[in-house]
């Protein structure tokens, strides 16, 4: 399922997910799911139009449909002159799209005030390749491996015999003057009293979602907080038995970042067809 932003967002986004998605997991959020499914007719019951047929795989009762109409897969075949045109690689292709900076700078106006509007580009294994890549991507991104160099974590060595090492308080960045002012050094995240990661590129900052990077996003939820009008106290510590689930979890989403933005970068160019 692609879930995009709504009407009224600050800036356009989009996240694909494999589990029904909460409501608001994208600011005033819209879903589009590759599939939906009802309840399967019962055998030997009499459906109400005897001459069509039933289609799509049954699981666990239900009926699988897919949202890609036929009408719309061949709309792009016959555009693209190409019958090797799946559905599965239109909707990879509306996920690339979504990424592309030219489409959210050029349908800016639509995308704040309805559902977003599809052109079709002229090179479309491109975007359809690229949306695959950042689907794989962003549904597996637990799977990934550390992130690569230049990239180092720094772990004070005193410490290390510590049952807290990995414990997480609230991350935040460090600090550098600037002009007199001291402002946040996005290069190097202080983890907690022990560790820090430090030469964070800068284009990994570049990935947004719902209007803010995906890695700062991160550091604001995995933090202790209490609520002031229930008083009850909210530890990310305690969200796995794993002591080192929430570090692991930053170095990936750094990692996701950084090959998130590499293949937007490799984009083609956004050049519509005129129908």
């Amino acid at each position: 399922c692609i879930s995009v932003t709504g009407k009224s967002a600050a800036e356009f986004s989009a996240l694909i997910v494999n589990i029904i998605p909460e409501h608001s997991v994208m600011a005033t959020g819209q879903a589009f799911p590759l599939y939906t499914y009802e309840k399967a007719t019962e055998k030997g019951q009499i459906k109400e139009d005897l001459f069509t047929e039933e289609r799509g795989e049954i699981i666990h009762g239900y009926r699988r449909k897919e949202n890609i109409t036929d009408e719309s897969l061949k709309a792009y075949q016959d555009i693209y002159k190409d019958h090797n045109i799946t559905k599965k690689d239109v909707f990879y292709y509306l996920y690339g799209l979504f990424h592309c900076p030219a489409y959210k700078e050029d349908y800016a106006e639509h995308l704040s005030r309805e559902i977003p509007r599809i052109p079709y580009v002229k090179d479309f294994w491109g975007f359809s390749h690229a949306g695959l890549l950042l689907a794989d991507l962003h549904l597996n991104y637990e799977d990934l491996s550390p992130f690569p160099s230049p990239i180092r974590e720094v772990i004070n060595t005193h410490d290390l015999t510590d049952p807290d090492l990995y414990k997480v308080t609230k991350m935040r960045f460090a600090k550098i003057r600037v002009n007199e002012k001291s402002v946040n050094d996005k290069s190097t995240i202080i983890y907690n009293t022990h560790i820090r990661l430090e030469n964070i590129p800068e284009k990994a900052y570049n990935y947004m979602v719902n209007g803010r990077s995906a890695i700062e996003w991160i550091m604001d939820r995995y933090q202790i907080k209490t609520d002031k009008v229930s008083e009850i106290t909210n530890d990310p510590n305690l969200y796995s038995k794993d002591k080192l689930y929430i570090f692991n979890l930053l170095k990936k989403i750094i990692r996701l970042s950084i090959k998130t933005v590499e293949i937007i970068e490799k984009l083609p160019k956004l050049e519509i067809i005129k129908k």
